[in-house]
């Protein structure tokens, strides 16, 4: 016969299906309230796992000896906004997650350039995006507590001065999203010419940025030590597998990572090298010692969407695709010269957690 159906546990509270639900049980429950703006919303289904079944969220190697909760499965939802400049779109995207989102339903921030493949877009050339969870419904408000903080430089690769100040100023605050964009304007390809980038027919070029989306640490628990990992590779293919052998290679547990961004090098309205540079940016020294996701990541999948399509499109692979809010580590987008394909492409690279040991 089939089991019969348990009601979501309040975070926190003892769960009434743990004695009488030994097999698999899943639950759907539509909820209405605040955060859905009062519109009945299906909450995704929680899942009660075999005893002895291994699961992400367990502690390896050791196998769970009793049914292990396990979270929303859901696929990666989007918001994307467009801004005559950085600074504007990334303080319009904070404004828009403090009046929609919990800070835990954050999977990723990315930036971009909207027109090097694309017709330039009539708001500007600067686009954010946001991927988020839709199966949380509770968490921290960030309302009024959202902020951004910006780093403009001007060479083709991020300085090492703004790294270690990334580093330092990160290591103050919570980290809920972090980017890196080098492609605000429409250069020419390399070796095309040596005509000046235009921009929305302006003729001036927007800076280079790394930009930290974070809630000031006002309580009596203080965030541990970030750190920054980069690298620089000859293609956006080779940039995600290397950015995954550095994540893996570092023994980090998923809570530690604050975020992945790649971007073309190329210096502030000059014409790119083809090259692409990857930033990871963690906290190390086990930050997150009382998580209860404490598996170490031994294997990072990646999966990189590179085409001449506009972002729109990517983003829908995104959501139809295998990774999903349960096992996804980063997302992260950008726009690069191809020196395999000649020609201008969109990217979109996403890290997976593969096996836990």
């Amino acid at each position: 016969g089939s089991s019969p159906a348990v009601a979501r546990p309040a975070a926190g509270s003892p769960s009434p299906a743990r004695e009488r639900c030994p097999g698999d049980v899943r639950v759907h429950v539509v909820y209405a309230g605040p955060d859905t703006k009062q519109v009945p919303t299906v909450v995704a289904p929680w899942a009660w796992t075999p005893a002895g079944v291994r699961v992400p969220e367990a502690t390896a190697p050791r196998l769970p000896a009793e049914p292990v909760v396990l979270r929303p499965t859901a696929s990666l939802a989007s918001h994307a906004l467009v801004a005559d400049t950085w600074g504007k779109v990334c303080d319009d995207l904070a404004t828009w997650i403090g009046a929609e989102l919990w800070a835990e339903q954050i999977v990723g921030i990315s930036i971009h350039g909207k027109g090097w493949v694309q017709a330039r877009h009539f708001l500007g050339p600067c686009e954010a995006v946001i991927f988020y969870d839709t199966g949380r419904h509770v968490g921290t408000s960030c309302h009024q507590s959202l902020r951004c903080r910006r780093w403009e430089f001007s060479p083709g690769e991020v300085p090492s001065h703004v790294l270690a100040e990334v580093e330092e100023f990160a290591s103050g605050v919570w980290v809920v999203g972090f980017a890196t964009a080098s492609d605000a304007d429409w250069p020419e390809p390399p070796g095309r010419g040596d005509q000046s980038p235009k921009r929305g027919g302006r003729g001036d070029s927007e800076a280079n940025v790394v930009a930290v989306w974070y809630i000031p640490a006002t309580g009596p628990i203080t965030p541990a030590r970030a750190h920054v990992l980069v690298g620089t590779a000859i293609s956006a293919e080779d940039a995600a597998d290397n950015a995954a052998a550095a994540l893996g290679g570092a023994r980090l547990t998923r809570d530690e990572v604050l975020g992945i961004s790649a971007h073309p090098v190329r210096p502030a309205g000059r014409k790119p090298t083809g090259e692409v540079q990857w930033v990871l940016l963690y906290r190390g020294g086990g930050a997150y010692e009382d998580s209860p996701a404490q598996a170490r990541l031994d294997e990072v999948e990646v999966a990189v969407t590179a085409s001449q399509q506009g972002w729109e499109s990517h983003r829908r692979r995104l959501r139809d695709g295998p990774a999903t809010t349960q096992d996804v580590l980063a997302v992260t987008t950008t726009c690069v010269w191809s020196l395999v394909r000649e020609r201008w492409e969109t990217v979109t690279m996403s890290w997976r957690q593969g096996t836990v040991g």
